[in-house]
């Protein structure tokens, strides 16, 4: 029997208020802003295309058993490593980040690339040690895991990016299964490290 995907109302609900909330304002501010540049004037018509194009893809994506991405995992995790790197050499520097690689009219943050990427390898790791997640050697290696793209994002330099991927991974962490003491002590210790 085929397997039906249930649709948490409130919670696309509560997305679509939000967004139209930001869309609205950014209409508001389009009136307002009459002397602004045209692309300014415009810039709601273009953030309701991505929401659009974000919710065609969203629809497309609750479509796949999602354990299938677990396949991807490692080489996804290499191909963010060597698009951080890349983006050193040909990346585009925006709102003094060098953080996108630009080709045409086509942007990517490499950045929010290694976050997914990321994510999806720690939480294959996880299921995998998921009986092992009261030793703290466990722990080190999601943390190295997310060490390595958040240190290559900092060089960015893109300090909001680089430390978001800190609260993702102790939530992870701690959904797991693993101890709060654990998880703290491992933070504190990497913590230590990147400061030395």
């Amino acid at each position: 029997m085929e397997k039906r995907f249930r649709i948490d109302f409130f919670l696309m609900g509560s997305v679509f208020i939000v967004v139209f909330a930001g869309i609205f304002t950014l209409y508001t501010q389009e009136v307002i802003l009459e002397d602004e540049s045209v692309w300014y004037r415009t810039f709601w018509i273009r953030q309701l295309i991505i929401f659009i194009i974000g919710l065609m893809i969203a629809l497309v994506l609750r479509r796949i058993n999602y354990q299938v991405l677990e396949a991807y995992a490692i080489p996804a995790y290499g191909i963010a490593i060597f698009l951080l790197l890349l983006t050193f050499i040909i990346g585009s520097r925006i709102k003094g980040a060098k953080s996108w690689i630009v080709i045409g009219p086509f942007g990517l943050q490499t950045s929010e690339f290694a976050k997914l990427a990321t994510i999806i390898l720690i939480a294959k790791y996880l299921e995998l040690k998921e009986r092992e997640l009261d030793r703290i050697p466990t722990l080190l290696i999601p943390f190295g895991l997310a060490v390595v793209p958040m240190f290559l994002i900092v060089l960015q330099p893109d300090f909001g990016s680089a430390f978001s991927f800190a609260p993702v991974l102790m939530s992870m962490l701690f959904i797991a299964g693993a101890d709060i003491f654990h998880i703290s002590s491992v933070l504190i210790f990497f913590g230590v490290s990147l400061s030395i």
